[in-house]
């Protein structure tokens, strides 16, 4: 992992690295496997990226993660769960999107957000799911949303 920093570098490019649920990985899930993962890179452009599905499927929060990692936390993907592995548009899953939106904003985060979703049946309509979770974030941003932000 050092070495692939040190490459990367040399090319200008930012490696991130992100925990995923138990059934894509059992390497880096929670906040004690990210940090054994950045003593490995000890400290060469290797950043940390954070999937909200996993963070909350092992028990963690996103609160903790950006206590725990500061501004090497620079990724964070906006996916809901069922706690089921799937990544769920946000509508269709039972994260509290205002809850993680106010943590992020909370922690004074200010690097790059997406959304990722992984399940097949949102494939006869892709478009459904981002245009469900873009009014779900622009609603909480813009109106302060509902108590669930839903």
């Amino acid at each position: 992992l050092r070495r692939l920093g040190e490459k990367a570098g040399s090319y200008d490019i930012r490696l991130i690295l992100l925990n995923q649920h138990e059934d894509a990985t059992n390497r880096i899930r929670t906040i004690e496997d990210m940090k054994r993962a950045m003593e490995w890179a000890d400290g060469v452009n290797v950043e940390v990226g954070v999937d909200t599905a996993s963070v909350y499927e092992a028990g963690e929060t996103l609160k903790e993660w950006l206590e725990a990692f500061g501004s090497r936390l620079t990724y964070v993907n906006l996916s809901n769960s069922k706690f089921d592995g799937g990544r769920y548009y946000w509508g269709d899953g039972y994260l509290n999107l205002r809850d993680i939106l106010e943590a992020l904003e909370e922690g004074a985060y200010a690097g790059a957000i997406s959304c990722h979703y992984m399940i097949r049946d949102y494939l006869s309509k892709p478009w459904a799911a981002d245009e469900s979770s873009a009014r779900m974030i622009s609603w909480i941003l813009e109106e302060g949303g509902g108590e669930h932000g839903e």
